[in-house]
């Protein structure tokens, strides 16, 4: 197979396989004109959806342009029956759906105002267009479907807010409540122009869920789930409470759903779903279900709830029996390694999978016994080469045919945490770096390692990669970044080599991220945002030259790939694959994404390459067959 490509060449994809599994954080349910019931997911790989009810689950194709979703909520019905939906995202971005989320418009007025912990909407959203946001800084109200925004913190003596509900009859009353992680329990009677204190009897805990009666106007009764402190049930609008589940005396109470006969309550608690039929007198625990319950919502008897590191569960008798739903891989970031055919993944939640077909099947992989995992390296991209990971307890390394880590004794490795790691495309020489800025490197696997000083005083190690010459000697690149008063950054570019540090280039970022890569000790190639920049030189007695390129902006460059001694490189953007080969040459559109979700692994030359998508999907692709 030739290795000469153009814009011209016809690449194609090919699934090879996917890492099941990943969070849940939020889920909603809607009744609408097209069909009996939807359900919505959030996820830090994206939106999710149900039309089954819950049992299967497909990708939001188009949804937000932030995918970090971490709160959705279905409001009052839309154009042509389609309720209005808002997603909160990891980043502060808040988002609006009035098509069932086939597209989706960022709400630019909240831009700014924090991260949303709760969006809790009218009941009668579709005539009054009103929305609270709860956030850490406090309570944030929309009175026009989020045109403009307005604090909403007078009375609030704990501004950190993770819950918030309106009473069912809130277009006369203006009744919603707000809870608090220091254990605060707020009502407004005013739509939340004022706040006072309504929480006697509640223990001195997180309130971190709260459940309305759908007959509250007779019974004046909510629900409050509280963290260690299991529920607690107040019966005259929220002034007093008192404890109501003895059987959840200390369980962590995550979400609660009163259903419909203003009888029945679920609670998902860290030890799993817990069910009452008598209006929290009495729980009991669910059939099939499991800890880490995030997220609940249910419309009649059918409910689904998210769990964390699992994806989704499903009911269809009220909360009883529960069980699995099909969902996407949902895992975040994740980061690879790759050994020949095995692939080891870790995701943001510290969750790993091992696979040892080429990303075909995967299999849980017990984490290294340590605090923490930093980062993921290979010392060679070959069968026999050994994956390293970076913890809190220094190195562990899973040799070939292995699944069960090993500690490395690193001589000269100091015993606080490392940051990264990386070793040479040939596995000779391996790297790395600090926390604090330190870069330790070792010529070999068989030696010590040796701390390099680095004249980046005050500056942040982002990176840095190491290499051999053909004598044996060890070179390396470091990227250090340092903040300027007006919130920009500044990247700086130092190569190492004959023993000292110097200087190669500095550029100008608006965030403090950069991908690199070091296919030769003469080439160098650099991306952040939506810019790549090569720099290139004849030989090491010749200075630096630079080529860059910009992609359309709001197009970002998520991997980038420049295969050992090569002259192509490839970027995967948020919107298509892209190649360039040579000192200068233009980058031509390969492809598509191959699911249309943001590629977060990118390996391979011109005869193939692999990819894994964000939430865990593997895939290859090649120049089609004439």
């Amino acid at each position: 197979m030739t290795n000469e490509l153009s814009s011209s060449t016809t690449w194609q994809w090919h699934a090879a396989g996917a890492w099941h599994g990943g969070s849940v954080v939020g889920v909603a349910a809607a009744a609408t004109a097209h069909g009996p019931l939807r359900f919505w997911a959030a996820t830090r790989a994206g939106l999710i959806c149900s039309d089954d009810l819950g049992q299967s689950w497909m990708d939001v194709w188009r949804g937000p342009a932030d995918p970090s979703v971490i709160a959705v909520v279905a409001a009052g019905e839309a154009r042509q029956g389609w309720p209005t939906l808002f997603a909160a995202t990891e980043t502060g971005r808040l988002y609006r759906s009035e098509d069932g989320g086939a597209s989706w418009a960022e709400v630019v007025a909240w831009a700014g105002l924090g991260v949303a912990a709760a969006l809790c909407p009218s009941p009668a959203y579709a005539d009054d267009g009103i929305l609270f946001v709860g956030t850490r800084e406090g309570v944030f109200r929309t009175l026009d479907g989020g045109v403009s925004w307005e604090s909403s913190t007078f009375g609030l003596t704990d501004l950190d807010v993770l819950c918030l509900a309106c009473a069912p009859d809130f277009a006369t009353s203006q009744l919603l409540w707000a809870g608090s992680a220091g254990g605060g329990l707020y009502r407004s009677r005013n739509q939340a122009r004022a706040w006072r204190e309504a929480g006697a009897g509640l223990p001195d805990a997180a309130v971190q869920t709260l459940a309305v009666s759908p007959a509250f106007a007779e019974n004046r009764t909510l629900f409050a789930g509280l963290e260690g402190a299991g529920v607690c049930c107040s019966r005259d609008g929220g002034e007093n409470w008192s404890s109501c589940a003895e059987e959840l005396a200390g369980h962590s109470v995550n979400a609660l759903v009163c259903l419909d006969d203003g009888r029945t309550l679920i609670a998902a608690t860290d030890q799993g779903i817990y069910v009452s039929g008598d209006a929290a007198k009495h729980w009991r625990a669910a059939e099939g279900t499991q800890s880490g319950l995030l997220a609940l919502t249910a419309m009649g008897e059918i409910g689904v709830g998210g769990v964390y590191g699992a994806g989704v569960l499903v009911t269809r008798d009220g909360g009883r029996h529960w069980r699995p739903a099909a969902t996407p891989p949902l895992h975040v970031p994740p980061l690879v390694a790759v050994a020949g055919l095995r692939w080891v993944g870790l995701d943001v939640d510290g969750a790993m999978g091992l696979s040892q077909d080429g990303g075909a099947s995967w299999l849980p992989l017990a984490p290294p016994d340590v605090d923490g995992v930093y980062a993921l390296a290979c010392t060679a991209d070959r069968p026999d080469g050994v994956i390293v990971a970076a913890t809190s307890a220094g190195l562990c390394s899973l040799e070939p045919d292995e699944a069960v880590w090993s500690v490395i004794d690193a001589a000269g490795l100091p015993a606080d945490a490392p940051a990264g790691l990386e070793f040479a495309a040939d596995g000779a020489a391996r790297l790395v770096y600090s926390n604090e800025g330190r870069l330790f490197v070792a010529p070999d696997a068989s030696a010590a390692w040796q701390e390099i000083t680095g004249p980046w005083q005050g500056q942040t190690l982002m990176r840095a990669l190491p290499a051999q010459d053909e004598s044996g000697h060890l070179r390396a690149i470091a990227l250090t970044m340092t903040a300027n008063e007006q919130g920009y950054y500044a990247i700086h570019l130092w190569l190492y080599q004959n023993g000292a540090w110097a200087n190669v280039a500095d550029m100008a970022a608006d965030i403090p991220s950069m991908l690199a890569n070091w296919p030769s000790l003469d080439r160098i190639w650099l991306a952040t945002q939506h810019r790549i920049v090569h720099l290139h030189r004849a030989s090491p007695a010749h200075g630096w030259e630079a080529n860059q390129h910009f992609f359309a902006p709001g197009e970002q460059i998520t991997a980038l790939v420049a295969p050992r001694n090569q002259e192509d490189a490839w970027a995967a953007t948020t919107r298509a694959l892209y190649h360039a080969r040579g000192i200068g040459m233009p980058w031509n559109r390969m492809a598509d994404l191959p699911d249309g979700r943001p590629v977060v692994y990118l390996h391979g030359d011109a005869s193939g390459l692999e990819v894994m998508t964000l939430g865990g999907r593997v895939w290859r692709g090649g120049p089609a067959a004439a």
